[in-house]
Parts: structure tokens; C-alpha cells; sequence
């Protein structure tokens, strides 16, 4: 895999061999790329193989080097803009995992180094916070000096806070070389057009976390980029000046995604309209302009890679397609045929249940509650979710594979559900004080158990220090049953409104982002393969596979393809999920955590839901339908979800409130469950109608277009 820095000399100018081999390995070679028989005077570019180019240029890039917003095509206050796949993708990954995802793979197509291991990352990142925090504990517990104690409590949390505050200004520091590094390159391709890439060994060097040697920045190269716009680009919070004219007006086909609504009203919040900058938090947007830059640079062969592992995808397609349109059973072992990453992926999760097996078993010895029958409920979790993906896979093997499968539940099991606690965490936040100033106002008497009654002024929240007196020992869930009590209506909006907008509707978006961050062959066309098995070739690497003639497959084959790949990121989604029920709030208690695990195994709310998602995703991808974006492909979805949770809360309060008798509560709980049996086969009646109507209209498609369907199920 070659980088942009095989692309473009020194920010320097021309280079020496001798300071190219210096810088080569001090940051992994960008900046010294070339050596000084390779600048830009003394390159023979007709020595090159046809098609080696590694950068577009500049007549092949022209036309998307129409808008300028400082340097670069697109705004940082585009997430979300562009609605077509890789876009959409850069921009979901920007926001996973605090950008690692993106920025990752940007500096890995800028300088040709891969990210640390996971193993490293989680020591240097959770291990060594941890042994620090751990080290706090201990010296609070077991210094006698209170003196001591005090200092050795507070040295250790300042260590703790020092070593948050290094990590994330090395992330930034790395970041904002990769901005420089890509203005950098584009400057260099519009000033010529001309540079190619070095035929060069590939370079597998592995980020060392160290700092890369700063240059002085040249206004030339930085295109209008101010050094305060590459700092806060990628500052914990800053402030970037707002990169669009006055002027400047969206074209009709821009503004119009359910996402890029809900982020104008975000960043049109932050000061953008009345102070012209828009504040950053963590560089989830620079990182996302910088992967869009990018795409508009690199030829397509060169981008065609895994997330995370960085491997080309056409190390381990080729088996996959030859496996799907073999006559017979295919001859490898499907294990053989999983990309790096999946590999990676499974052996670790075996692991992983090896030594909560392990652990299990020291229960006793170690006094903890997490016994071998807590264990059998965990390995149980898993299963059904594999079951259930099991016998949505048997009947579409031709159509999607076990590589892709496996990458999808883990995004659904790690991206989507990291995302819906984060939202869920900051809208919940919003949604909880906004319930926290009508209680306020309206006030809530809440009766203890020897019958008396609290006064207005103990439960009041701005009556000074004797209410903070009177509070000791009353419990928030106390105001909101005395709430709920009181005032039923206002109640009943506030679950309708948790239900719908904090449960369903984040989550159903989060589960869609899950989805489109997965960026796998099988749902690449036959052209794009080509292009980047020719990449491959011209590089040295031979495939045994010839041709990719069945790639492009029909429209019902492609349809069922991302109803399955949905459905898995529906289950990896709701497998995280049921751990998070049974194992926290269950309380350890192996009937409780038994209950749920039936329950919710019974009520596959999410798998259908995403099932749902994905006859909209049809429609916008497959069918071409203009009108179908964002907010179409969720929607159904999220009422669908919204209704079974409202349901069941709202019967559950029901059933709960105080002056109830015990045969009104048993009606009010059967009632409950009738109504949430109703409501998840209209969910399911619903996906069957529309998944047939779909699969006739897919298929008049491929008569009309004369798909090739003898290789396909």
C-alpha cells in the first residue's frame, strides 16, 4: 500500500538523499519521501508504469475543485452534506470512537503508517489510567498519615488528570500534521498536476505514538488555512472561523438530509451566525473534511482498504468471490476466506469467553457474584444473537459473506451502541433537567411510608440551605413517582417523549451509522473491483481470480445483501444491549437475569427494526428514489420502535401507580403484553409487505436490465 507521501517531495523543496533517508525514519517518510534524484526537476515521469498514479491530476481533479472553503472542497460544517455512500461513511466514522476510526485511516493514506495495535491502545489509553486511579485507592486506603495520605491522593489524581491532558494533545499534534500534510499534497498537485507515485517497496511501519518533527507553515501551501484554524481544527474545544462566504448560498441538492438539518441547528447554536466561528469539540468535523479531502485526491485502487487493520481489500476478496460463484462446495475453509480483521475479531472474542469462563469459576474464591450459571446467561446472550443471524444468513450465502457478516455485528455491537450511549447521554441530559424545571414549578408532595407528607419547602429545589438539610436521604426516583403520581398527563408526555426521541429515534439513527461505516467488496461494483485489482497488480501481486464478470449482481441480490447486513448490525446492536439488562440491571440475580434474557430474546424489537430501515435503504441505493433520505429510511422505524417502548412504559406506570388494586394490575400487565405481541407483528407484517412489494419491483429491474441471475439464490 503506498501513501501520499510517495506522491509529492519536501514541504521543504527539494530534497537530499541524505535528508530524505533521515526524515524516512523519523516520521515514516512523508516529508522525505523522494530522495533528490526524485524532485520535481529531475523526475523522469515517463519511467513510471501506465496508471501508477497515486494523486488525480489536476485536470482529473478540476471538477471537484470547484468550491474553495479555505483549502478545501467541502466545509468543516458539512457532516453530513453529501448523502452518497463514502461520504456518509467518513462522516459517521468521524464521530465513532472520538474519531479514531477516521483519522486513523487519514493518517495511515498520508504517511503509510498503521495505527497501534488494540492491545497497545487499550494499555496505553484504559491500562495505565487505570493502574494510576488504582494507585490512588490504595494509598487512600492504606497510608495511616492523613498529611501523607492527602498528598499522595492528590499527586496521583494530578498524574491522572497530566496523563489525560498528554494523550489528547499527542492525538491533536498528530492530526493537525496529517491537515498540513494533506494541504500540502493538494497544493502540490494543482500547482502541476503532474507528480506520480514512486514505485517503492510497501512500507509496514507501525505509528510509535511520537511526535512528528513541526516546519515552519508557509501561507503558500496552506491555501488560506490560518495556523489558529489547524490548531482548533483539532483541539479538544476550540473556535473555527466559519469557512463559507457571505454569499454563499447551498445548491438545491445539498441541504436536504434529516442529519445535516438537525447538525445545521447545532453548529448555527454555536456562535456561527453571531460571532462567525463554529466551536470544536474533540476534531469530530476537521477529521471528517480531511477523509472527504482526501477521497477527491487518491485514485480510486488506493482507498479501497479495512478500517482498523489498514489490509487491502483485495488480499482476501478474491477467495470470497470465488468461493460465491464456485459450482460445487467451495474448496477453502470459510475461516480461510475472513479478511484480518474478522480474524482478528473472532479469535479475540474466544478469548475474551475463555477468561470470563475463568473468571466464573473464581467466583468463590474471589467473592465475587459472577458465578458459572451467570456465565451460562452471558454465553447464552451471544448465542441466540447468532442463531437468529444464522437463519437470516442460510438463505442468502451466494449473496453476502461471513466476512462482511462479521464485521457488521461488530458494528453494531461496538460503533452503534458506543454512539446511542453518547447521544443518549447528552440528550438525556437535556431531556431530564427540562423534566427537573416542571417539577420544580409545579411542585410535588411526596408521601412517605408512615403516611406523612414532606412540605412544599423541603422538596423545593431554590429554598437554600434547610432544604439541603430536609433532602438528606430522598431519592430522585422519589420526586418522579411523586410526579407521576400528581400529574399523569405531563407524565405520559415525558415517557412519550423519552421513548420516541432518547430510546428510538438515537438509536435507530445509530444503528443506521452502524451500517454505513462498514465499507466491504461485496457491495462494491464490478468496476471498482477491477480497479483495484489492477492497483494490485501493477504493484506485483497476482490474484487468482481473473475476472470479476458476476460482481455486478442483480438488484434482488443486492436488496437482500443490505437487509442482511442491517439485520446483523440490528443484532450485534441488541446483543451489547441484553448484556447491558441481564447483567446490570439484573443485579446478579440468575432468575432476574433469566427473565430478560427470554423477554428481550422474545421481542427482537431491534432486528426487526433495522429489517425495516433496510427497505428504505433499497429504495434510496438500489431503486434511485430522490425523495427517500434519512429521515424516510428511519422513520417507520422509529415508530415502530417508539410505539413498543412507549407501550410497555406506559403500562408499566400504569400498573404502578400508588392506589391500584392487585386485579387491576394483573389486567393492566396482560394488557400490556397483548398490546406489545400486537404491535411487533404489525412491525413484522409491515416489513413482509413491503419487502414483497420491493422484491417484485427489483425484479422488473433486473428484466429490465438483463441481470444475470443463474449465479445468484
Amino acid at each position: 500500500m503506498k501513501s501520499i507521501r510517495d506522491a509529492v517531495p519536501s514541504r521543504r523543496g527539494g530534497s537530499t538523499a541524505d535528508d530524505s533517508t533521515g526524515r524516512e525514519g523519523a516520521d515514516g517518510g512523508f516529508f522525505g519521501s523522494f530522495s533528490g534524484a526524485l524532485t520535481d526537476d529531475a523526475m523522469d515521469y515517463n519511467s513510471f508504469p501506465s496508471g501508477s498514479n497515486l494523486l488525480l491530476t489536476a485536470s482529473e481533479a478540476q471538477p471537484e475543485l470547484q468550491k474553495d472553503f479555505r483549502g478545501f472542497n467541502t466545509s468543516i460544517a458539512d457532516m453530513w452534506r453529501y448523502p452518497d455512500a463514502v461520504n456518509e461513511r467518513i462522516d459517521c466514522c468521524a464521530i465513532a470512537c472520538c474519531g479514531c476510526l477516521q483519522a486513523d485511516r487519514d493518517r495511515y493514506l498520508m504517511t503509510g503508517k498503521k495505527p497501534p495495535s488494540l492491545c497497545r491502545r487499550i494499555f496505553v489509553h484504559c491500562g495505565l489510567p487505570l493502574i494510576i486511579f488504582g494507585l490512588a485507592i490504595f494509598a487512600a486506603v492504606n497510608v495511616p498519615d492523613p498529611y501523607v495520605n492527602q498528598m499522595f491522593c492528590y499527586g496521583f489524581i494530578f498524574a491522572f488528570i497530566m496523563y489525560f491532558i498528554s494523550q489528547c494533545c499527542k492525538g491533536a499534534w498528530k492530526r493537525r500534521q496529517v491537515r498540513r500534510n494533506l494541504l500540502w499534497a493538494k497544493y502540490q498537485q494543482i500547482g502541476t498536476g503532474r507528480f506520480r507515485r514512486r514505485y517503492a517497496e510497501e512500507s509496514d511501519e507501525e505509528d510509535d505514538d511520537g511526535h512528528d518533527e513541526e516546519e515552519e507553515d508557509d501561507n503558500n501551501y496552506l491555501m488560506g488555512q490560518t495556523r489558529g484554524d489547524v490548531w482548533n481544527a483539532h483541539s479538544l474545544c476550540g473556535c473555527y472561523a466559519v469557512d463559507r462566504g457571505r454569499n454563499f448560498a447551498f445548491a438545491a441538492d445539498e441541504e436536504i438530509t434529516f442529519c445535516t438539518r438537525l447538525f445545521d441547528c447545532f453548529t448555527n447554536a454555536c456562535c456561527a451566525k453571531i460571532c462567525g466561528m463554529h466551536f470544536m469539540c474533540c476534531g469530530f468535523c476537521g477529521v471528517a473534511q480531511e477523509g472527504r479531502e482526501i477521497q477527491t485526491l487518491l485514485r480510486p485502487e488506493e482507498i479501497h482498504i479495512d478500517y482498523v487493520t489498514m489490509q487491502p481489500m483485495m488480499e482476501y476478496y478474491p477467495a470470497i468471490y470465488e468461493a460465491r460463484h464456485s459450482e460445487g462446495r467451495p474448496k477453502s475453509w470459510w475461516f480461510n476466506r475472513l479478511s484480518s480483521f474478522s480474524r482478528w475479531t473472532l479469535i479475540n472474542t474466544l478469548i475474551a469467553m475463555a477468561l470470563f469462563f475463568v473468571w466464573s469459576l473464581l467466583s468463590r474464591g474471589l467473592n465475587h457474584q459472577f458465578g458459572p450459571k451467570n456465565y451460562l446467561v452471558f454465553l447464552l446472550t451471544f448465542v441466540q444473537a447468532l442463531i437468529f443471524l444464522s437463519l437470516v444468513y442460510l438463505k442468502h450465502t451466494k449473496d453476502i459473506s461471513i466476512d462482511a457478516l462479521v464485521k457488521f455485528f461488530a458494528a453494531g455491537f461496538c460503533l452503534s451502541t458506543t454512539l446511542g450511549v453518547f447521544f443518549e447521554l447528552i440528550v438525556g441530559l437535556v431531556i431530564r433537567l427540562s423534566m427537573g424545571v416542571i417539577m420544580a414549578i409545579s411542585g410535588v408532595d411526596i408521601v412517605q411510608e408512615n403516611g406523612y407528607s414532606m412540605t412544599n419547602q423541603a422538596v423545593s429545589w431554590t429554598s437554600g440551605q434547610e432544604v439541603g438539610y430536609e433532602y438528606v436521604g430522598v431519592d430522585y426516583r422519589s420526586y418522579i413517582e411523586a410526579f407521576a403520581n400528581d400529574h399523569p398527563f405531563m407524565y405520559t408526555i415525558y415517557l412519550f417523549i423519552t421513548s420516541f426521541v432518547l430510546a428510538a429515534m438515537i438509536e435507530e439513527i445509530c444503528k443506521y451509522f452502524g451500517y454505513r461505516m462498514v465499507d466491504h467488496p461485496d457491495f462494491h461494483t464490478r468496476r471498482q473491483i477491477e480497479e483495484a485489482a489492477r492497483g494490485r497488480e501493477e504493484d506485483g501481486v497476482q490474484h487468482t481470480v481473473t475476472s470479476f464478470e458476476f460482481q455486478d449482481r442483480s438488484f434482488k441480490s443486492r436488496g437482500a445483501a443490505i437487509t442482511v447486513s442491517m439485520v446483523a448490525v440490528g443484532l450485534g446492536f441488541t446483543c451489547c444491549e441484553n448484556l447491558v439488562y441481564i447483567f446490570i440491571y439484573g443485579k446478579a440475580k440468575l432468575a432476574a437475569e433469566v427473565f430478560i434474557l427470554l423477554a428481550r430474546s422474545l421481542f427482537p424489537i431491534h432486528p426487526i427494526a433495522a429489517a425495516i430501515q433496510s427497505i428504505g435503504v433499497c429504495r434510496r441505493d438500489l431503486e434511485r428514489d430522490p425523495k427517500v433520505r434519512l429521515g424516510r429510511i428511519v422513520a417507520p422505524a422509529i415508530m415502530f420502535h417508539g410505539m413498543f417502548d412507549f407501550s410497555v412504559t406506559w403500562f408499566y406506570y400504569i400498573a404502578n401507580r400508588k392506589g391500584n388494586f392487585v386485579d387491576e394490575v394483573d389486567t393492566v400487565n396482560t394488557l400490556s403484553s397483548v398490546v406489545s405481541v400486537l404491535i411487533l407483528l404489525s412491525g413484522l407484517c409491515y416489513y413482509f409487505r413491503e419487502a414483497r412489494k420491493q422484491r417484485q419491483r427489483l425484479a422488473e429491474m433486473d428484466g429490465e436490465s438483463g441481470a444475470d441471475t443463474s449465479q445468484l439464490t
